[in-house]
């Protein structure tokens, strides 16, 4: 592979739950903490945010120590101008973190690090930073590999949304206590579908939310993706549907139509959230793959 040179690489750090709360809340480290409690968070949890605090905070100071302070972008100034002319961008956070930036990327790789392995998951993520000077001198040697993860776009009427979908997208109603209503057609196949709203999800999306709804997990670099109903309605009048969830691949038909008559929304990544009014159809359509630079250490 071509070699990346440590002066071509950015980082991309994400802000603790502490240092995001002070300057959410406007309120300095002490008064968060007499927050935290009459909030009635229970010692433990308070302990473990201070605890990934400490183990963050360390980790910004192992990145600070290999990278120029120019190399550095917070989460709290990040642009994504600030991303162009990079050959490779270090995410420091978690997966949400690293969903965040990826959305913003085309061709330009990335590097996720958990900044918190003890207490998250990291599941998009490849290295810890204590491993990141081996991955630096590695990238610089051109001794790493390049995957593709598969990522879609959501076209909602004639215009397709601005940023792909690296893991699910959620179509439903806002309000759970109202019931989603969507037609669904996935290529000659199409069911009527009352519930709590349906996932359209990847490999990388597999190990998250769609985790919890149906124990399958399959490959990020998988070109197959799945939907999923969530808690169909099953009556006398509503017989169960034949296919509530199933596989289908990269650039296959997916369409679904709004039926929702309160407050339709389609959520993706977990990140944004559109309109999705009664009668509108969204279709899943090819997105660019994201690119992950897998350092050989």
């Amino acid at each position: 592979m071509r070699s990346i040179k440590k002066s071509e690489i950015v980082a991309v750090v994400k802000d603790s739950k502490i240092d995001y709360d002070c300057r959410r809340l406007g309120l300095t480290p002490l008064k968060l903490f007499k927050f935290y409690k009459r909030s009635g968070y229970p010692e433990s949890k308070i302990h473990d945010i201070q605890t990934s605090h400490d183990l963050q905070r360390q980790g910004k100071r192992v990145i600070a120590s290999i990278f120029t302070p120019e190399q550095l972008i917070s989460r709290g100034s990040f642009k994504p101008a600030k991303l162009r002319n990079w050959k490779l961008v270090v995410s420091f956070g978690g997966d949400n973190h690293l969903q965040y930036i990826a959305r913003h990327l085309g061709k330009t790789p990335i590097l996720g690090i958990n900044a918190d392995p003890p207490r998250s998951e990291g599941a998009l993520t490849q290295i810890t930073v204590n491993q990141l000077n081996m991955a630096v001198e590695a990238m610089g040697k051109g001794n790493y590999k390049i995957e593709e993860w598969n990522r879609f776009n959501v076209k909602l009427g004639g215009q397709v949304l601005p940023f792909p979908v690296l893991c699910e997208a959620f179509f439903g109603e806002h309000q759970v206590e109202n019931m989603s209503r969507l037609a669904i057609r996935s290529g000659d196949h199409s069911f009527l579908h009352k519930g709590s709203g349906m996932l359209v999800y990847t490999g990388a999306g597999s190990t998250g939310w769609a985790h919890a709804v149906e124990h399958i997990t399959f490959e990020k670099t998988s070109c197959q993706m799945r939907y999923i109903t969530m808690h169909p309605y099953i009556g006398k009048l509503s017989p169960a549907p034949d296919s509530p969830h199933a596989f289908f691949a990269r650039g296959k038909t997916l369409s679904i139509t709004s039926m929702n008559d309160a407050e339709g929304v389609i959520i993706l990544d977990a990140l944004e959230r559109y309109a999705f009014p009664e009668g509108s159809t969204a279709r899943i359509v090819k997105g660019p793959f994201l690119r992950l630079a897998i350092p050989q250490i």
